[in-house]
C-alpha cells in the first residue's frame, strides 16, 4: 500500500525540527512543504516566513552565489543528489555568513517520490579559518623568498673577496718568490681555504629546505679527487705530527656517474674532522669500489683520536654539536662538519656511519651509489688553440672581473670585459664572441635579463655566443632559474673547472635540438595528413602563420622589458595557443607557466628567457620542415 505525504510529514517533522542544520522538504511538485526551526537562528527568518517568500531560498543567498544554488535545486529537482556547494548567505540583518549545502531525493521504500530534502550549515567560522591560515601561508612563502634573497646575499658577498684573494693568491704563485714568500702565499691560501669551507658549511645548514634542488650528475673520475684532496691535507696532517696512510683499490680509469662537487665537500670535512680530533697517532684513509651489479663507492677515514662514547654519535649528526671530549676546548669548529657530511650523503643516496669509543678513535665511512658508467672522464686538453676563443667577461666587481679576464689570458684566450649588463650588449653588437662569462648579480641590467636580451640581438656578424652563469651566490647557481644559460661557474673560480666548462661550450657549440624534442611527431603527421578543400595540407597551411606568430611574439618579449600583469599573460596565452597547434608540448607548458607567473605578479625574467628561446628552437625547426 502506498504511502500519502500527510502520512509521512509528522515524521519528518519530528526529526527535522531537532536538527541544528537548516533544512528543507520540497515536494514532487516543487512546493516548499516545510523548512525547520534552524532557518531563524542562522537568517533571521522564521520558517512561516520562508514560506511565503517568493523563489524561496534564493532570497536568503548573497547576490553572486544564487545562479550556484539555483543550479544544485535543479540538480535536487531531477534526483542528483549533491553534497557540500559551499555559498554566502544573507542574515535578515545584513550579515553575511558561509554555508555549505547538501541535498537528497526523498523516496519510500515502495519507490514513491516525495520529493527532496536540503540541508545547510554554517561554516563561516571554518571559511575565517582557511582565510587566516592562507594568510599565514603566504606570510611563510614571503618570509621564505626573504631568507633565500637574505642568504643569496650572503652567500655573493662573502664569497666575492674570497674568490678575489684565492685568485690573486694562485696569481701569485707563477711570480718568481724566494721560498720564504711562497711560505707565506701558502699561509694565506691555506686560511683562505678554511675560511671558504666554513662559509660553505653555514650557509648550507642556513639554507636547509630552501632552494633545495637535486644535485648535478656527470662522469667523472674519483681517484684523481680523491687524491687531490688528500694531497691537500697533508700538509695539516703531517705538520700536527700524525702519519698519513692511505690505501685503495681504485684505479685512474674507474670511472662513475655522480656529483665531483659535493663528492670532494664530503672528503675535505671528514679530513679535517680526523685532524683535528687525532693529538697523537695517524689519519688512515681507504677507498674502494664494493658490488656488482649495484655498485658503491665506499671511503672510510679512521683516526687514532680520542673518540666519543657510542650513545654520543647520532647527536654529530645535528649542526652545532660537537664531538667533543673534556680538554678538547682548543680545537678549532663550530660543529657542522658530520652534520654537513651527513645532509650530503642522504642528498647524494648514500649514507654515514661512524663507530667510536673513548680512547680508540673514531672511523667514518661514507658509502654512496655509483650509478657506474664506461663513459671515460673528461680531460683537459693542455693543446687546446686557446687563442681561438673570443670570450667576454661581464661583472661589476672591478676585481672580480680583473681576475677572471688574467685566468683567461693566461690560456691564452682573447678576452674583453664589461663592468654592467648594458655594457654587455654594447660589446656583443660590435663584437663576435664564442663564450660570455656572466655575473649574476649586477646594478641595473642583472644577468639573467643581460643574457636574454643578449640573445635577443641576434648578431649579424655570427651566432649567438653561449652564455656561462659566473656567480658567487651557491644557492643561484643550482637554481632551476639558470635554464637559461648553457653553463655555471661558482665562484671562487677554480682554474681546472674553468678550463673544462670553456672546453665544454667550444666544443658543443649552440647544438639544436633535435625536431621530435621539440613537436609532437604524431601531430605534425595529423597536419601533414589531412587536407583543405583545394588540397592543401594543414601543415603547409598553418606552420608559417605559427612560425611568424612565435617569433613576433618572442621579439615583444625580449625587446618589452616592461611587459607585466596583464600584457604579459596575454603574450603568453597566445604562445601558449601558437604553441598546442602544431604540437610543441614543451613549449605550450612553459608558457602556461610564463601566464601564471604573469597572473601572480612574480619575477617573470628567467621564464621570459625560456620561454623565447624555445620558441625560437620550434620556429627554425618548423622552417626546415617547410624546407
Amino acid at each position: 500500500m502506498k504511502t500519502n505525504e500527510p502520512e509521512v510529514e509528522p515524521a519528518f517533522r519530528a526529526i527535522a525540527d531537532c536538527t541544528y542544520d537548516w533544512e528543507t522538504w520540497v515536494g514532487p511538485d516543487g512546493r516548499t512543504r516545510w523548512v525547520n526551526p534552524a532557518v531563524a537562528r542562522m537568517t533571521g527568518w522564521t520558517p512561516q516566513e520562508c514560506l511565503e517568500l517568493a523563489d524561496y531560498p534564493l532570497p536568503l543567498v548573497y547576490a553572486e552565489d544564487r545562479e550556484r544554488v539555483r543550479e544544485a535545486l535543479r540538480c535536487a529537482a531531477q534526483g542528483i543528489p549533491g553534497n557540500d556547494l559551499e555559498f554566502r548567505m544573507l542574515h535578515r540583518s545584513g550579515e553575511i555568513k558561509w554555508a555549505a549545502m547538501s541535498w537528497q531525493s526523498l523516496t519510500m521504500v515502495d519507490g514513491q517520490r516525495l520529493g527532496y530534502r536540503t540541508s545547510v550549515r554554517e561554516i563561516t567560522a571554518r571559511k575565517r579559518l582557511e582565510v587566516q591560515l592562507r594568510e599565514a601561508l603566504e606570510r611563510a612563502r614571503v618570509a621564505e623568498r626573504s631568507r633565500a634573497a637574505f642568504l643569496a646575499n650572503v652567500s655573493h658577498e662573502l664569497r666575492t673577496p674570497l674568490n678575489n684573494l684565492l685568485g690573486h693568491v694562485e696569481l701569485l704563485r707563477a711570480v718568481a718568490l724566494d721560498p720564504a714568500g711562497l711560505a707565506h702565499v701558502q699561509v694565506i691560501e691555506d686560511q683562505a681555504a678554511v675560511l671558504l669551507r666554513l662559509v660553505d658549511d653555514l650557509l648550507h645548514v642556513a639554507a636547509d629546505d630552501v632552494r633545495r634542488t637535486p644535485r648535478p650528475r656527470q662522469s667523472f673520475a674519483p681517484l684523481p679527487l680523491l687524491e687531490r684532496c688528500i694531497e691537500a691535507h697533508r700538509p695539516a696532517i703531517e705538520g700536527a705530527g700524525l702519519a698519513l696512510r692511505v690505501e685503495t683499490s681504485l684505479s685512474p680509469d674507474d670511472t662513475i656517474e655522480g656529483d665531483a662537487a659535493t663528492l670532494g665537500h664530503i672528503l675535505r670535512n671528514l679530513l679535517d674532522n680526523a685532524q683535528k680530533y687525532t693529538p697523537q697517532g695517524n689519519v688512515h684513509v681507504r677507498s674502494r669500489i664494493e658490488g656488482q651489479t649495484d655498485r658503491w663507492l665506499v671511503i672510510d677515514i679512521e683516526d687514532t683520536g680520542r673518540g666519543m662514547a657510542p650513545e654520543h654519535i647520532d647527536e654529530l649528526r645535528q649542526p652545532l654539536v660537537r664531538g667533543e671530549q673534556p680538554g678538547d676546548t682548543h680545537v678549532p669548529g663550530v660543529g657542522l662538519g658530520l652534520a654537513i657530511v651527513d645532509r650530503l650523503c642522504n642528498e647524494l643516496g648514500g649514507r654515514l656511519t661512524i663507530q667510536s669509543a673513548p680512547g680508540k678513535g673514531t672511523r667514518v665511512s661514507v658509502r654512496l651509489p655509483t650509478h657506474a658508467t664506461t663513459e671515460p672522464a673528461a680531460e683537459v686538453l693542455e693543446d687546446f688553440a686557446w687563442e681561438q676563443l673570443r670570450v667576454l667577461v661581464v661583472d661589476d666587481n672591478a676585481t672580480g672581473r680583473d681576475l677572471t679576464v688574467t685566468l683567461l689570458l693566461r690560456l691564452g684566450c682573447r678576452v674583453e670585459s664589461a663592468a654592467s649588463g648594458r655594457e654587455a650588449l654594447d660589446h656583443a653588437a660590435q663584437s663576435p664572441f664564442d663564450l660570455v662569462l656572466m655575473d649574476l648579480h649586477m646594478p641595473g641590467l642583472d644577468g639573467e635579463t643581460t643574457a636574454r636580451l643578449l640573445r635577443a640581438q641576434r648578431p649579424t656578424h655570427g651566432e649567438v655566443p653561449r652564455v656561462v652563469a659566473l656567480t658567487a651566490d651557491v644557492f643561484a647557481a643550482a637554481e632551476a632559474s639558470l635554464r637559461g644559460f648553457d653553463g655555471r661557474i661558482t665562484k671562487p673560480i677554480d682554474t681546472r673547472e674553468l678550463q673544462r666548462i670553456l672546453l665544454a661550450m667550444a666544443r658543443t657549440g649552440a647544438e639544436e635540438p633535435r625536431l621530435e624534442q621539440l613537436v609532437d611527431p604524431r601531430r605534425l603527421q595529423e597536419l601533414r595528413s589531412m587536407r583543405t578543400s583545394d588540397g592543401e595540407t594543414f601543415f603547409a597551411r598553418f606552420a608559417p602563420r605559427v612560425i611568424a606568430d612565435l617569433r613576433d611574439l618572442a621579439r615583444t618579449m625580449d625587446h618589452d622589458l616592461t611587459a607585466t600583469g596583464g600584457s604579459l599573460f596575454e603574450l603568453a596565452h597566445r604562445m601558449r595557443n601558437a604553441a598546442n597547434i602544431v604540437g610543441a608540448s614543451d613549449l605550450a607548458r612553459e608558457a602556461g607557466d610564463l601566464q601564471e607567473l604573469a597572473e601572480r605578479g612574480e619575477e617573470p625574467w628567467a621564464a621570459i628567457a625560456s620561454v623565447t628561446e624555445q620558441a625560437r628552437r620550434v620556429a627554425t625547426a618548423l622552417e626546415r620542415l617547410l624546407g
